[in-house]
């Protein structure tokens, strides 16, 4: 029986160059999968155009990523449940009969594990392969088959153009640079469907950790110490997130405060867009 949710992948050397899946429902296993070429499918029937990308050695701890760090050392976990916000907008991917979701920045999977419980087909995708291992154990632990997961960074996407219904972003856009946050989008943009939805929240520059770590660039600091040493958060004035999202329609678009003991607030900006 042929695969009725192929996972066409977008063939341009520089996107999948680290890319990688891995699903319950293939011949390979479970695994994350090193890909590289073009006609990828995932499912029992075909899986084209597959080699191994070149082994280089193992990376030493500098080379790393610092999410992976952070997930390896354990000093990042997840094992709360989905955000309230994201169960209200899978609603809304259902009423736009919506199929194909992208969990952005996926992490150990809370998000993931609940869309696909929903019965969408969801790929995951995170930089780091600790992250994913342990969203692959939750998704087997779960019986689902409809995760598939993608080792890779969120600048350059390894999907082709219009694939996606729907994608989630939760409290990972703002890790980056002005410049590389800009290409995320753009990024994001492409792969989406005309007409899909995306909800997405990110850092607001009213955020009570403003000014922690080491300045990069404008509203942009790499923390230096802590659960997210290493990683770098920008923190978003409204008007600017809004240039980011300018080719796209604006559903709604509201600051969350949340009061934290020692002064100040969580402050976050919680968006959900259209393809228009």
């Amino acid at each position: 029986m042929k695969n009725p949710y192929p996972m066409p992948i977008n063939s341009s050397p520089e996107r999948t160059q680290t890319a990688g899946f891995a699903s319950r429902d293939s011949k390979l296993g479970n695994s994350i999968v090193p890909i590289e070429g073009s006609d990828i499918r995932i499912g029992r029937d075909v899986v084209k155009a597959i080699r191994s990308i070149r082994k280089k050695g193992p990376l030493t701890m500098a080379q790393l990523h610092p999410w992976e760090l952070a997930w390896r050392e354990g000093r990042w976990a997840e094992s709360s449940p989905a955000l309230p916000e994201v169960i209200e907008f899978a609603r809304d991917l259902k009423r736009e009969d919506a199929s194909r979701v992208l969990d952005l920045g996926c992490g150990a999977g809370r998000h993931s594990v609940f869309l696909a419980e929903q019965g969408f087909q969801v790929v995951g995708l995170d930089v780091s392969e600790t992250a994913l291992k342990t969203l692959d154990g939750r998704a087997r632990a779960a019986s689902l088959k409809n995760v598939f997961l993608v080792n890779h960074e969120m600048w350059k996407l390894p999907f082709i153009d219009g694939y996606f219904d729907g994608v989630v972003c939760t409290n990972v856009l703002h890790h980056g640079k002005a410049a590389e946050i800009r290409q995320a989008v753009h990024e994001l943009h492409r792969v989406m469907k005309r007409k899909a939805l995306a909800f997405i929240i990110a850092l607001s520059d009213s955020d009570f950790r403003k000014g922690t770590g080491k300045n990069l660039e404008s509203n942009t600091y790499v923390f230096t110490d802590g659960e997210e040493k290493g990683i770098i958060h920008h923190f978003f004035r409204r008007e600017e997130l809004e240039s980011f999202f300018e080719n796209f329609e604006t559903v709604s678009f509201n600051e969350r405060l949340i009061p934290v003991q020692t002064g100040g607030n969580r402050a976050h900006f919680l968006v959900k867009l259209r393809k228009s």
